[in-house]
């Protein structure tokens, strides 16, 4: 019956069970069974930090080990009640300017939807607290597509050179 039973293209002709079946005497093929009703995902809200320096290079941190995206390369995200300027002060030594907003987006995990706001920043001057080493990498257009980045971090890459082919020429 499970086989021949499908709710979208129920074979009733060639199922075994069909002078049995309650659906099949009520016409109620198409109704049953019923489709569970999906609770809303929980939404969670984070801020992308896209950090460059004069050479266009991009900040990427890599994510620990559990977690979404574990191990790999990624951008740093703060809370979205967090003032980014302070955050990346505080948290990587680092002093911004020229922050730009891009337009949000929402990527959706099996268990959650993040909404994700893209926020783009010049550093002012690299700090030797961050520099590639294990944990923090600097990249520059593609060389990014040699780590192992999540697909949502690799569009923003890419939207970011594109944007910074037509927004940086002075730098």
């Amino acid at each position: 019956g499970a086989t021949v039973c499908r709710r979208h293209a129920p074979g009733c002709a060639a199922c075994p069970f069909s002078s049995d079946c309650s659906a099949y005497k009520q016409g109620l093929q198409a109704q049953i069974p019923l489709t569970k009703k999906q609770k809303p995902l929980p939404i969670k809200r984070t801020q992308m930090l896209l950090l460059y320096n004069q050479r266009r290079e991009v900040l990427l941190l890599k994510r620990p080990p559990v977690g979404i995206w574990p191990n790999l390369w990624s951008l740093p995200e703060c809370d979205p009640e967090q003032n980014p300027a302070q955050w990346c002060q505080h948290h990587l030594g680092l002093r911004t300017q020229h922050w730009h907003d891009w337009q949000a987006f929402q990527h959706q995990f099996s268990h959650f939807k993040l909404l994700v706001q893209p926020r783009v920043a010049f550093i002012e001057e690299t700090a030797a607290r961050v520099m590639d080493d294990q944990d923090s990498k600097w990249v520059y257009k593609q060389t990014g597509k040699k780590l192992a980045i999540a697909a949502p971090i690799n569009r923003l890459l890419n939207a970011f050179s594109s944007w910074s082919e037509e927004n940086l020429s002075n730098v």
